[in-house]
């Protein structure tokens, strides 16, 4: 999933002209209300996923070695 959220995140960036740096890096002073709220949605999606893939990682981690 988190390949996917990079391809959305990069094709977003394309369509709105900005550089492809980490979404936390980018200047909010010079986004608009639109694309602060994508970023704001993006982040806490991105952040969502790293929890489930660590949860699953863990729970994987632990049946190998029980």
């Amino acid at each position: 999933m988190i390949n996917k959220l990079t391809e959305v995140y990069n094709n977003w960036c394309n369509e709105n002209n900005l550089p492809n740096i980490s979404a936390d890096e980018h200047n909010r002073d010079q986004l608009t209300y639109e694309q602060k709220t994508f970023l704001n949605d993006f982040i806490e999606m991105w952040e969502y996923q790293q929890d489930i893939d660590y949860f699953i990682d863990k729970n994987l981690k632990t049946k190998k070695d029980g």
